[in-house]
């Protein structure tokens, strides 16, 4: 994806990468992981799928991995955030 966005704006991969963290602080990896695990948050709020689904849905292949990153993000596993952001609303 990024390697086509470079092509596309003949730009380096790298250099695109550093101006990223200049800006922004974070790395490209970083601020992709914050979006899926944005959208995982949304999706366990909204729907009853199952954790491996949005898993899936948002690009993770493997639901303990996805667990293991959503807890290191987010502090809590993905069912205890959905039990209190669902207990909070």
């Amino acid at each position: 994806m990024l390697e086509k966005f470079c092509e596309q704006e003949q730009c380096s991969e790298r250099a695109l990468r550093q101006q990223f963290r200049t800006q922004t602080g974070m790395t490209v990896n970083h601020y992709l992981r914050q979006l899926r695990i944005c959208h995982a948050q949304y999706l366990l709020q909204h729907t009853e799928l199952m954790v491996s689904e949005v898993a899936m849905r948002c690009g993770f292949e493997d639901s303990n991995y996805f667990s293991v990153v959503f807890n290191r993000e987010v502090g809590m596993t993905p069912v205890q955030w959905r039990h209190r952001s669902r207990k909070a609303a």
